[in-house]
């Protein structure tokens, strides 16, 4: 999944409908983080922003789109990061030592 992010950070010929292909490192980390129990606050931040460009009808080809290929790759470190600081889950039955 992280190939995939830093591949779309830095493909030179990149346009935003190609950042179609980081869909399911985003989703992972959605999955990552929730199971975690983090905020998922930086990942509505950085889609609503995504989103309002869109629905401004900002022209395709235009500079500020620039930002999105960095924002889903620090979004996926963030939530990769974050789920791996998480406490594991208290094991709650007795473990049999007697075979």
């Amino acid at each position: 999944m992280l190939v995939l992010l830093v591949s779309v950070a830095c493909a030179p010929y990149s346009w935003f409908t190609d950042e179609s292909v980081v869909l399911p490192a985003v989703l992972a980390g959605v999955y990552r983080a929730e199971n975690a129990g983090c905020s998922l606050l930086p990942f509505g931040i950085v889609a609503g922003v995504a989103l309002i460009e869109i629905t401004m009808k900002v022209p395709i080809s235009s500079l500020f789109y620039l930002w999105t290929p960095l924002a889903w790759l620090t979004w996926y470190l963030y939530a990769t990061w974050v789920a791996g600081r998480a406490p594991a889950e208290v094991r709650t039955e007795p473990i049999d030592l007697n075979p």
